[in-house]
């Protein structure tokens, strides 16, 4: 009974210190990195085209992606000099075929691109899964809490204290639109990217030396009182 008492405490122990650090890894503070809309009302739109297996949501008139132009209002968590900047955006964004009458569907992986010229110096480059688009009426919405930010500019680097990458979500508003999910559609879009700034390791590992210090004078107590 002493033994088994003993590996209870040491499960329990490490059992402690692992959601300790899980938590802590995962917490962090949220931060936009870029706010946008088109700039052209209905002139340029996002098209989704459908095969027989799956669904493409891409920027342009056709099923092949092109870069479309934007005004972003928000850079790097700061307000652009002058209140907003150019750029042009570009995605490809593919998920399976939409059921007949569906209102939104998941599953979409692909890539967003924003540039200074038409496939020029990057901005921002993001790759995201787990997509779900949903349709309200003339109104659809994008989603994704996995995506990885890459090919950043200089402010959202400056805001990210260095880092080259980031991690975060996406979310995004289509307008006008005229079709549907599960017949197709064209329409115009805006949004904005947040990514997660992880607290600095030293605090999860910490947190981890200090629940397992607890833990092995737990234990030390244990045996010793059994001595």
């Amino acid at each position: 009974m002493e033994e088994a008492a003993l590996r209870k405490l040491i499960r329990a122990t490490l059992g402690l210190a692992f959601l300790a650090a899980f938590s802590l890894a995962n917490t962090g503070n949220a931060a936009t990195i870029l706010i946008y809309g088109q700039t052209n009302g209905t002139t340029d739109v996002i098209t989704e085209t459908r095969t027989a297996t799956t669904t493409t949501l891409t920027t342009g008139p056709g099923p092949t992606a092109s870069f479309i132009p934007v005004t972003i209002t928000n850079l790097g968590g700061q307000t652009p000099q002058g209140g907003s900047i150019g750029a042009f955006e570009s995605f490809t964004l593919t998920g399976p075929l939409a059921s007949a009458g569906a209102t939104s569907l998941d599953n979409f992986s692909g890539t967003i691109q924003f540039s200074q010229t038409p496939g020029g110096v990057s901005i921002l480059t993001v790759n995201l899964t787990n997509g779900l688009l949903t349709q309200t009426g003339n109104a659809a919405t994008f989603s994704s809490g996995n995506s990885t930010f890459t090919n950043l500019n200089g402010a959202i680097i400056a805001q990210l204290g260095g880092a080259t990458s980031g991690f975060g979500g996406t979310a995004l508003s289509f307008s006008n639109v005229v079709g549907s999910i599960s017949t197709g559609f064209t329409a115009q879009n805006g949004g904005d990217f947040a990514t997660v700034v992880p607290e600095p390791m030293s605090l999860v590992s910490g947190s981890i030396a200090l629940l397992t210090g607890i833990g092995v004078f737990g234990v030390r107590r244990f045996r010793a009182a059994k001595a």
